[in-house]
């Protein structure tokens, strides 16, 4: 008995003691119960365990017998590991018989060609001695493998096939055992030996003794599997009838074979389930299809990648990506079916996600389903049947479409057994179409398959049987047909294996394009039905139980049927009826017009095609590339193709056989016959007879190998082809060149006549090869390694692969010295390193693989060099492609120096040379007859044209060479005439430069081609001018002249100075970086009009990558030409994209003048529209929401803006007047100014002139005359030491208010109003002549310690005085230096006005100084000067019988507004009292402390008594409120920062609100207190309030809200025009100022960071402002540009916007504004979200901080949102973001998706 059989044996031996075991198994498990339950043990159970136990002990004995005989070590007592073994050990022993099979092949043939049969003896000695019985199976191993090989090609018959595998057996066998193959000259004696033709379904014998072997182990299987006595026999269930069909069955049965089957899965599938864990894992990226997969799978039992696409109607890399993602992370594993496919299903991990409530419901958020905890079906039975049927199944989706190829799949009706399916599709005619299989060995099977067949199959349905083969899906066909006794009607066969559906009689191809078509339904009704079925799910598979002691319950499950539903059209209906219909019926209308189409193609193709591109698109393509080549531009056609290949593999082969018709430069054709075999034979198919020919000529004509062992194979495979049957003449020329380059091994191109040209310039070439040579050697000979890289690895492998010393170096050393004695070393060097195997020594055969080996060796040698530790890293990116073109530079000199050598020797010695002589001339009128013949071709198609093209310029190529007329180098310059334009720029080879920039894709590769080849071309003249006047493209400019040069075009002098490529570059290189940076200033204006959406992923910084890393190649290449016109691609894409925003936006507008029908009436809000539609036309979206937004809240007032007097513009207008007179140095001021008139101003006015300083020792007294005169009021002045013993200064002190009078500075400049009241400020006093630059020397001399005013009494020219506005700002930094000169002084004394002299100064002076007035961070002290607006907020803040309760976001100005309250009560002329405590962070009890520490701090309270007990605390306030000791009228308790004092008095009741409401009854007007927070406590605290009665439900509160339009543009304006800004009073203004306004929001805090930045932004270059004309300022789009432009500044205010949001653990808002914005993205509505949704989406995600939350709390925080401004109503109780900008601040969706799982619990 062989091995095998013992094997079989041992196998069902193994197979029965399962069984037995799953049998004892159940008895257990019952046995077990009864003991649970305290009972008797039944007779019948203790016998059958008895039994059992019996039945595997002899099992066992048996099994430990036989295995003896195979193997002398004991078993395993593991089936699984047995099963392994066995399985391992058959497959063993079967190669090994395959191998032996295959040597004994190869002794049985034999030659008549007595050479030949010779070889094949000398092998068979080598092998007589085998002893096959006895020999080692790894040495059979070893020496089977070429015979096996040489076996298949022996009976292989397809020609391609066989040509393949002739060509490896090349590298195991001699020539003449080769060719005997090739030409079938061998033949086998031995007529026992029959061969295996390559297809696995026939069987190998192997002489008669073995085959009869065969025969018994096989019969000896049958017999054991249906007699064995231990082997459950499931035939005596059977009726006779049933044992008399279960007889016909077995040529039905397929026998289980487990070992095909293999179950894939991660050790993450076995890891715990958690529900945090798998939201995170489904939401990181696609969680949308990760979803749709999981659903799939507990539907259907699983999917396959291709089932599921054909269904989404999506990309097939998307659901791989994805079903591999959900493989990684365990919820998937895979099922494996050799040779048939695979697909996937739920893992146990899988199945917890829908077991689990907190999952399942986050599911059916995701997916809009109605999944339940029931739905999870079964585990998999993993068996080989059951995975097949299951495979089928799935694939009856992809067969379902291949025959109703525009089919839509809903209502699938499914029926699955163990080991068969049922599955019927039906169509709109309400026809069936049902895939029917079955894989069994098990003759149940069938028999429920036929009766479940009889129940579900109607008259008029269809039948698509499946088989593992068609063979057996025919045989199960015409079983079923005779069973279900149909007659006539559709049915179709089909495998796995097949990509098509076959008719089961015609085998034809099947396709049902009319299927049903005799009672079509109307669309309405079809909705209809489709609307009623609201319950039915998606098609489901209810895999059967492997567990489970109910044989009824498993049954019923193995035949439910279910009515299920797969298409999402009908997945996602509300609750709108007449939505859903006629929404359905737009759906369906898709449908039937698609069908019609269908009906008007008489005959459907079915095959493989690309799924990203349909059959039209890649006809377009080919028809395309095609015209090109017609049109005469054939490289255009190459390089249309090679950006192809880059988009779709599709094109791989179309461009790689045009690229060897035509020997393209870009491909690096290697030219030998099996390359041209593998290229156009290999997988692929021919495209063109005409190209096949073509690069058959190149590849017998050139001499790139030596020996062409195939070229006979190639030429035999040639000799069908068409174009040579038909053309006498073409056939000569192919002969003659094949047989030329087979009798001399050298290919004609090394003789052909314009190498006797080349010859004559051999020389002229040398010297230039010799000079390129040393220019190499002395730059890397020498140590001149310039390498920027910081890599010191790479700079080590630099110098060891081209360094002083390198092999490469010393060989350019012999190349420059022309040492000939060292040519045959080069060549040996270059042969093994560098250039392709049996290759001639060419530029052309440099061996990119060779190259890249060197590099990567060289670099492992600096690593050892180095003694790095880590070695592992590789040599990558844009360091090796540096590395790589500079190595491939020194060999291609190299290489070329050997080519010249080789050519500089005569041929009159070469035999071959007298043979090519022989036959050129022969050859030359063939090749003119072939171009005649084939011109004259008529070409029935494009293809067939452009194939003519092609090989008519392939011959002509040829005649040319031949001639002598070949310009060498025309390779080079293959596609030189792409620079003839500037659609296609060319790299330092030649080459097209075809790197796409993918964001835009109207500027593609492939457009730019087609305009390219669609515009007139320029000569090359023209093109220079065209460079050189403006097109900048400069790198093309120096290709063309070298191009030039290579082709004997001298230029003039005159010429050569114009087209000077150095000189030229100087300007348009400085050039180019200012438009770099105006695109970025653009890009940033975009980003804050709302052109730009930022919620795509990392839209605008993507945007500047890309261009920056095109900047960056423009400068290298000096192509800056076509940079600009990136720009401006992305300039057009910008405003394209922006067009959604502005439906949007319309959308908006629309509604709120819906439901205002009277707004024409309202003459602003009419006025108003006008603009908004203005702003959407200019795609000003920021300032067209924020107008809108402006109506929708009624804040409207267009014609005012804030108005004051232009005291500056009316200076500078006088100013020439003024100069003229003070610049006279001897007269006095008083004398210039008329003073017969005597007023209060004119009385100011003189005081000004006669206290102007004349010279040193000014004095205290007439300074403080002076400064009083312009309005200071002093408290102070104070001589200080001269500055470097010669500069007179002051210190002043402003006086502070008395008697509680409050400070009131009538301009914003706090340096020189409340500020010097207490830090004081510096007058410098400084004479005689100077200017700008002089004066900021001295100010610089004088330090920036203080805040300075200059007197100088000297007049500033107005270009001084603006030169010195531009470097005060741009060249100091710190402190202010104001300067009043004579003509300043003049001007003030002219137009005297008491009450505005501080506000003229200031408007004078300060524009030409540097100055912030602006506060960028909240948290400093604020000036009163700045503070703007408010008034109602600080009035209700102030006043005894106001507010009690601020509340409102971050940065809206409440602390600013307390501290200004404090200011305006505290001791002022009533002797009232107000302090101000931080109580942020502290509880209750904390907060009385340091309220009472600060109480007796302030000298409010007498006595200190720090205490945490409010009622104490309360008590020694109205203690002190009664005292008539130093009374105080009225005490404001103002406590900021108050949240956690808030949250903490709810433990207590509020009882500390209850104590300070209860010191306001001391008296009316006595006491109040104001807390100010985040929160709206009267509103989200209520219910608790009321519970404890608190006075809390009654306290009056203030929303600080943001600023109304007017107040805003004060903040904005005001100060601003002080330092000389202006907007001016124009609608481009309106529009700036409003998206300024959109951009911060209204927050005064965002409103003076920006300010901020917009002064800041003059430090820099004046921001772009021109010195000559400035101040004043005048801000417009170019300034904000400069503004927005700044990184820092988005951050920033998107910064100060997230601490409106959230601060430590107070982030609520934050929470509630990611999930409005998540809604928002997943819903696309305008319409916002409602409270439950929003609530939903924080369940979904299981966000316990808003979940716990109940609606009433969660709607009362979303109003305080929109009372902050982020949130506004849309009405019916919902929310939306006020501006869009906001829902980008949240973040891409992914990112606020991973932010959302921040915020997830379990």
């Amino acid at each position: 008995m062989s091995k095998l059989e013992v094997i079989a044996e041992l196998q069902q031996i193994l197979q029965s003691m399962r069984t037995i075991a799953k049998n004892l198994d159940k008895g257990i498990v019952c046995l077990k119960g009864v003991l649970d339950a305290e009972a008797f043990i039944p007779t019948v159970l203790s016998n059958e365990i008895r039994d059992c136990l019996d039945q595997i002990n002899k099992k066992q004995v048996e099994f430990n017998e036989k295995y003896q005989k195979l193997n002398n070590h004991e078993p395993s007592e593991k089936y699984r590991v047995l099963e392994s073994e066995f399985e391992e050990s058959r497959r063993i022993l079967e190669e090994n018989n395959k191998q032996i099979s295959a040597i004994k092949f190869f002794l049985s043939i034999h030659s008549k060609d007595e050479a030949a049969e010779c070889v094949l003896q000398k092998r068979k000695e080598n092998l007589v001695g085998l002893d096959f019985d006895n020999v080692d199976t790894k040495k059979i191993e070893s020496v089977a493998e070429p015979y096996i090989l040489l076996q298949e090609a022996y009976s292989e018959e397809d020609i391609k096939k066989k040509f393949s595998l002739v060509y490896r057996l090349a590298a195991y066998f001699e020539e003449e055992i080769v060719t005997g193959i090739q030409f079938s000259t061998l033949f086998s004696q031995d007529e026992t030996i029959s061969v295996s033709s390559g297809n696995p379904d026939e069987k190998e014998t192997i002489g008669q003794d073995q085959q009869e072997v065969f025969s018994d182990t096989e019969k000896g299987e049958k017999e054991a599997v249906v007699t064995s006595e231990d082997v459950e026999d499931d035939s005596q269930e059977l009726s006779d009838d049933e044992l008399l069909l279960d007889q016909k069955l077995e040529d039905l049965y397929t026998k289980e074979n487990t070992h095909i089957l293999a179950v894939q899965a991660t050790e993450k599938s076995k890891k715990g389930f958690g529900v945090k864990e798998f939201k995170s894992d489904i939401t990181k990226q696609y969680s949308k299809e990760k979803i749709a997969c999981l659903v799939e799978a507990v539907r259907n039992g699983g999917y396959t990648i291709e089932g599921i696409t054909i269904k989404k109607n999506v990309d097939v890399k998307l659901y791989e990506n994805v079903t591999e993602k959900l493989l990684q992370v365990g919820y998937l594993k895979k099922y494996i079916v050799k040779n048939l496919g695979e697909f996937f299903s739920l893992s146990t991990r899988g199945e917890n996600a829908f077991k689990t409530k907190a999952s399942l419901s986050f599911i059916n958020q995701h997916c809009r389903g109605n999944i339940s905890l029931q739905d999870v079906g079964e585990h998999i039975d993993d068996s080989a049947n059951s995975t097949i049927v299951r495979l089928m199944a799935f694939n009856s989706i992809v067969k379902q479409s291949i025959i109703l190829p525009d089919y839509t799949f809903s209502n699938a009706k499914n029926i699955l057994g163990t080991d068969y399916f049922l599955i019927g599709y039906p169509t709109l005619h309400e026809n069936m179409i049902w895939h029917i299989g079955v894989v069994s060995e098990n003759p149940k099977e069938f028999y429920e398959l036929r009766d479940q067949a009889k129940k579900a199959i109607g008259e008029e349905d269809a039948l698509i049987i499946y088989g593992v083969t068609l063979e057996s899906a025919e045989s199960v066909r015409n079983w079923l047909v005779h069973e279900l006794d149909i007659e006539g009607g559709i049915v179709g066969i089909t495998a796995l294996s097949e990509q098509v559906v076959v008719d089961a009689d015609t085998k034809e191809v099947l396709v049902l394009d009319n299927f049903g078509e005799t009672h079509a339904v109307s669309l309405v009704e079809t909705v209809s039905k489709k609307l009623t079925n609201t319950n039915t799910e998606e098609f489901s598979f209810e895999p059967k139980k492997v567990e489970g002691d109910s044989t009824e319950e498993t049954d019923i499950e193995k035949n439910q049927v279910n009515d299920v539903e797969s298409s999402d059209v009908w997945q996602n209906f509300e609750e709108d009826n007449s939505e859903k219909i006629f929404s359905a019926i737009d759906e369906l209308a898709v449908t039937v017009e698609n069908d019609i189409e269908l009906e008007e193609s008489s005959e459907k193709v079915i095959q493989l095609v690309d799924i990203s591109l349909s059959d039209g698109e890649k006809e377009a393509y080919i028809d395309q590339y095609q015209k090109f080549i017609i049109s005469g531009k054939t490289y255009a056609a190459s390089a249309y193709l090679k950006a192809l290949t880059r988009r779709y593999s599709y094109f791989e082969p179309y461009y790689r056989q045009l690229a060897y018709a035509v020997n393209d430069p870009m491909a690096g054709c290697t030219y030998s016959s099996d390359t041209i075999f593998n290229v156009y034979y290999g997988e692929v198919v021919p495209i063109s007879d005409y190209y096949i020919v073509s690069a058959a000529i190149r590849n017998f004509f050139f001499d790139q190998y030596s020996y062409d062992y195939f070229i006979q194979q190639l030429y035999a495979m040639l000799s069908g082809n068409r174009l040579l049957t038909n053309n006498a003449s073409l056939e000569k020329v192919v002969y003659k060149l094949m047989t030329f380059k087979n009798e001399q091994h050298i290919g004609m191109d090394r003789y052909a006549d314009y190498r006797e040209k080349e010859r004559g310039s051999l020389e002229k070439r040398l010297v230039e090869i010799r000079r390129e040579a040393k220019e190499y050697y002395d730059n890397y000979g020498n140590g001149n390694l310039k390498e920027n890289a910081s890599h010191k690895r790479f700079i080590e492998t630099t110098k060891l692969i081209l360094g002083a010393g390198s092999d490469l170096c010393e060989y350019l050393k012999v190349v420059a010295d022309n040492d000939e004695d060292m040519l045959d070393m080069l060549v040996e060097f270059l042969t093994n390193t560098y250039v392709k195997d049996q290759a001639v020594i060419s530029e052309e055969n440099i061996d990119p693989t060779k190259l890249n080996k060197s590099l990567d060796y060289f670099w492992d040698c600096a690593a050892q060099n180095m003694r790095l530790v880590k070695k592992t890293s590789d040599l990558m990116g844009s360091l090796r492609m540096n590395l790589y073109k500079k190595v491939y530079k020194v060999v291609s000199v190299l290489c070329n120096y050997i080519s010249v050598m080789k050519s500089s020797v005569a041929n009159t010695d070469d035999e071959s040379w007298h043979v090519y002589k022989k036959i050129r001339t022969p050859l030359l009128n063939s090749i003119k007859e072939s171009l005649e013949e084939i011109s004259t071709i008529d070409a029935n198609s494009l293809g067939e044209e452009a194939g003519k093209c092609v090989l008519l310029q392939t011959l002509h190529e040829v005649e040319l060479r031949l001639l002598g007329n070949y310009q060498e180098g025309n390779y080079k310059y293959y596609y030189i005439d792409f620079l003839k334009n500037d659609k296609i720029l060319l790299d330092e080879d030649y080459l097209p430069i075809l790197d796409e920039v993918p964001e835009i894709k109207e500027f593609s590769v492939l457009s730019r081609i087609q305009l390219h080849c669609e515009q007139d071309e320029m000569e090359f003249s023209e093109r220079l001018q065209n460079i050189f006047s403006g097109g900048d493209d400069y790198g093309s400019a120096e290709l063309i002249l070298k191009y030039l040069q290579h082709i004997g075009i001298v230029l003039s002098p005159e010429e050569l100075e114009r087209y000077n490529v150095k000189k030229a570059i100087v300007y348009p290189l400085r050039d180019l970086e200012n438009k770099r940076k105006e695109f970025i200033e653009d890009i940033e204006l975009a980003q804050s009009y709302g052109q730009i959406d930022n919620t795509v992923e990392n839209s605008k910084e993507l945007i500047l990558q890309v261009i920056e890393s095109w900047y960056i190649w423009a400068r290298d290449t000096k192509n800056y030409g076509f940079f600009v016109k990136i720009l401006e691609e992305f300039r057009k894409k910008i405003k394209k994209d922006a067009q959604s925003r502005a439906q949007d936006l319309q959308k908006s507008l629309d509604v709120y003048l819906n439901e205002n029908s009277s707004w024409e009436e309202d003459e602003l809000v009419n006025k108003a529209i006008i603009q908004i539609q203005d702003r959407i036309e200019q795609q000003n979206y920021a300032a067209a929401e924020d107008l809108l937004n402006r109506v929708i809240t009624n804040d409207l007032d267009l014609e005012t803006s804030v108005e004051q007097e232009d005291y500056l513009t009316h200076f500078l207008d006088e100013y020439d007047v003024h100069y003229r007179q003070t610049a006279n140095s001897g007269a006095t001021l008083k004398s210039l100014v008329n003073t017969s008139k005597n007023n209060k101003d004119i009385r100011g006015g003189n005081r000004l002139l006669e206290s102007w300083p004349r010279g040193a020792g000014v004095g205290e007294n007439t300074l403080k005359a002076l400064l009083s005169a312009l309005g200071f009021n002093l408290g102070s002045v104070h001589a200080e030491e001269p500055i470097q013993g010669k500069i007179e200064n002051y210190t002043i002190l402003l006086k502070r208010p008395q008697n509680g009078r409050k400070s009131n500075y009538k301009h914003p400049i706090s340096a020189f109003g409340s500020e010097a009241e207490i830090k004081g400020f510096r007058v410098v006093c400084v004479f005689g002549k100077t200017d700008a630059t002089r004066l900021i020397d001295l100010f610089k001399e004088v330090g920036n310690a203080k805040n300075t005013i200059v007197l100088l009494d000297y007049a500033l020219s107005l270009a001084d005085r603006r030169t010195l506005a531009r470097k005060t700002k741009t060249d100091m930094s710190g402190k202010v230096f104001a300067v009043i000169d004579r003509v300043a002084l003049l001007y003030l004394a002219k137009h005297y006005n008491e009450t505005a002299i501080s506000r003229m100064l200031m408007s004078i002076v300060m524009p030409f100084a540097a100055y912030q007035p602006y506060v960028e961070k909240s948290a400093d002290v604020m000036p009163q000067e700045i503070f703007i607006g408010r008034k109602y907020e600080l009035e209700k803040i102030e006043s005894p019988t106001g507010v009690n309760i601020v509340y409102g976001g971050r940065q809206l100005g409440k602390s600013a507004l307390l501290r200004m309250a404090k200011k305006d009560i505290d001791q002022d002329e009533n002797g009232d009292r107000a302090i101000l405590v931080d109580i942020k962070g502290i509880d209750y009890k904390a907060a009385a402390k340091k309220i009472s520490a600060a109480l007796y701090d302030e000298r409010i309270l007498d006595k200190e008594h720090i205490t945490d007990d409010w009622s104490e605390l309360a008590r020694d306030i109205k203690n002190r409120l009664r005292s008539k000791t130093n009374p105080i009228p009225y005490l404001l308790l103002l406590m900021d920062e108050a949240d956690t004092f808030i949250e903490s008095c709810e433990g207590i009741g509020y009882q500390p609100f209850d104590a300070l409401k209860d010191i306001q009854s001391i008296g009316s007007g006595r006491f109040k207190f104001v807390v100010a927070g985040l929160r709206n406590i009267v509103r989200f605290k209520r219910e608790a309030a009321l519970g404890n009665n608190s006075v809390l439900t009654h306290l009056e509160s203030l929303t600080v809200t943001p600023f109304k339009a007017m107040e805003a543009r004060e903040l904005l304006e005001v100060p601003l025009s002080y330092l000389g800004f202006r907007f001016p009073k124009d609608n481009e203004t309106d529009v700036l100022v409003s998206t300024i306004f959109g951009t911060t929001n209204y927050f005064p805090g965002l409103l003076q960071l920006y300010c901020a930045k917009l002064i800041e932004a003059m430090r820099r270059d004046y921001a772009g402002y021109s010195e000559s004309e400035t101040p004043p300022y005048i801000v417009k789009k170019d300034h904000i540009k400069k503004v927005l432009a700044e990184q820092s500044l988005q951050q920033d205010i998107r910064e100060k916007f997230f601490i409106t949001l959230k601060v430590g653990e107070d982030d609520y808002y934050y929470i509630i504004a990611l999930l409005v914005a998540y809604h928002y993205h997943e819903n696309k509505s305008q319409n916002g979200t409602s409270v439950v949704e929003l609530l939903d989406v924080a369940n979904t995600f299981s966000i316990g901080k808003i979940a716990a939350l109940n609606s009433e709390k969660v709607e009362a925080l979303m109003e305080e949102m929109c009372e902050l401004n982020v949130l506004q109503h849309t009405g019916n109780g919902r929310f939306r973001f006020t501006r869009h900008s906001f829902c980008q601040m949240m973040g891409t969706v992914q990112q606020i998706e991973d932010e959302l799982m921040n915020y997830m619990e379990d």
